[in-house]
Formats: structure tokens, sequence, C-alpha cells
């Protein structure tokens, strides 16, 4: 965890010189990591614009074996920064859906939202029980609702006409 956050402190270097020793630690005890650590490293890997695809791929390799230990709300955390960087692993994110729609109240209208636009960009494509269960949530919390970028928006709206799906407060 201290070299999780320790990467995630790091300066952003260029060619992230100066993050690369600590990212090299944290990759080679990736499958010991517990879930809210990949969560830290995703998104510090994320906001540097990390671009290394053998990474990538490793972190989402780890996530599709750990999708039952991790905690729903670290498994959308997780997506979101691989939409933030533009990364998809379709099978990471196909397994992360699974795990989603057996808890989908536990997570809030952003968490919805990330996951939704990480599918998107994924080119995959949510059942309409999914669906129901992030409008429930998102349409629940009319503030953060507002407060969503157009992207994210627009993601939830072209899932839903994709899957004929049509919640009534929409």
């Amino acid at each position: 965890a201290k070299l999780v956050k320790l990467a995630a402190a790091g300066p952003a270097a260029s060619g992230h010189a100066g993050l690369q020793p600590s990212i090299q630690q944290c990759l080679g005890r990736l499958p010991q990591l517990q879930g809210c650590d990949v969560g830290d490293l995703t998104w510090s890997l994320a906001t540097f614009r990390w671009r290394d695809e053998i990474t990538w791929k490793d972190i989402g390799s780890v996530v599709t074996q750990k999708r039952d230990e991790m905690k729903v709300v670290e498994l959308a955390r997780v997506a979101g920064a691989f939409s933030v960087a533009s990364h998809r692993d379709p099978e990471m994110l196909t397994a992360i859906m699974e795990r989603l729609t057996a808890a989908p109240s536990s997570l809030n209208c952003w968490s919805w939202a990330e996951f939704l636009l990480s599918l998107h960009w994924a080119r995959l494509k949510p059942d309409p029980q999914m669906l129901k269960a992030a409008a429930d949530v998102m349409l629940t919390d009319l503030d953060a609702l507002k407060k969503l970028k157009t992207c994210y928006i627009m993601a939830f709206v072209e899932a839903s006409l994709s899957a004929g799906f049509f919640h009534p407060r929409m």
C-alpha cells in the first residue's frame, strides 16, 4: 500500500522516469495488492497517461482474476481508470459487469456513469437489467446527475437506446 501511494504521489516527469521505479515495484507485486491499492495504482497510471500496453493488460488480467475478492466500488473505479486512460479490456469489463449485476445498488451516480462510459468506449453493451439498475441509482441523485459531464450522460443514453431500454423517469 505504501508503494502504491508513493507511485501515486510521484512526479510526472517526462517519459515517466520519476515514476518508473515505484511503478515497476508495484507491478511486480500486482497479484498481491489489495483491491483498493489496485484502484489507486490504475488511477495513478491513468492520471499520468501511462501508455505501456503490457502494464494495462497485466492489470486487466489481475482484476479479472480478483473480481470476486474486490469490492464492487473498487471494480468500478478500476474500470473508470481504464476509460480515463483510453484503454480497453473487454474481458475485464465483462467480468466486472457480471459482478455489478449481482450488486447494483452498491454504486453511486458517479460510479455508474464512469462504468457505463468504460463500457461505451470498449464497445460493450450492457443489458437492460443493468441499465435499469444504473438508472434507478442515477436518477435518484439529481444533484450528482446535474454535475455529470456530457460524455457520461451520452454514454448512458446511447447504451439505453442500443439496448431498447427506456426508464420512465428519463
